[in-house]
């Protein structure tokens, strides 16, 4: 089963709270960003991309960004195991800046 979220974490104070970033990406919806089999090893990997990403995002390389854009994406088996006919599993995670900060 095959998701994706895309979304962006606004930074616009100096003061960075990263537990909001967590936050924000662990309180979307779910409901429309796949198939609808394997959701409880959907949301398995999902929980794992956002706290990878987290480890990204609280990075001093992106301190100075207003705007961080998060795309997380993968594919989940039933129990993460072989299907036949499906990928293996897989997750992958693209964190950017989409603004700066004004100096």
């Amino acid at each position: 089963m095959s998701w994706s979220i895309t979304t962006t974490l606004e930074r616009k104070d100096t003061a960075v709270d990263y537990a909001k970033d967590v936050d924000k990406l662990m309180e979307l919806d779910r409901t429309n960003i796949g198939n609808s089999q394997c959701e409880k090893e959907r949301d398995e990997q999902i929980e794992a991309a956002i706290h990878a990403a987290f480890q990204l995002f609280a990075h001093p390389i992106f301190s100075n960004a207003a705007e961080i854009g998060v795309n997380l994406s993968g594919h989940a088996n039933p129990e993460h195991k072989a299907e036949s006919g499906w990928s293996n599993d897989s997750i992958s995670i693209n964190v950017f800046v989409k603004s700066y900060k004004s100096s």
